[in-house]
């Protein structure tokens, strides 16, 4: 909502907060509000990026011998240790507004 642009992942993302918006670090136990436009929903301070990726940008993650779809990766990697697909890995998506970067091939060698 804020308009920079962030590294879809927990880390980035609680750099991102400290940084620009003032977030001190600790406190994970405390509950919070998320700042989103339009979202009241409480939580602990240590959720917010999980919440933030997973609500608002709608990260998934699909098996990609299956295409059965996850929202988290670790409930992915749980599934990969049962799979018959015998094709490994997953594709990560986020909602069709999220605005990303792909990055590969852009630096020379």
């Amino acid at each position: 909502p804020c308009g920079l642009w962030v590294k879809a992942n927990k880390g980035s993302l609680k750099r991102h907060a400290h940084k620009w918006h003032g977030v001190v670090r600790g406190g994970d136990t405390d509950t919070v509000s998320c700042t989103w436009a339009e979202c009241d929903a409480k939580m602990l301070k240590s959720s917010v990026p999980r919440h933030t990726l997973c609500t608002h940008l709608g990260e998934a993650f699909e098996c990609n011998g299956c295409s059965r779809i996850f929202t988290r990766d670790y409930s992915w990697r749980s599934h990969a240790a049962k799979c018959t697909c015998g094709v490994f890995g997953y594709s990560v998506t986020y909602i069709p507004s999220a605005r990303a970067i792909n990055l590969k091939g852009i630096f020379p060698k």
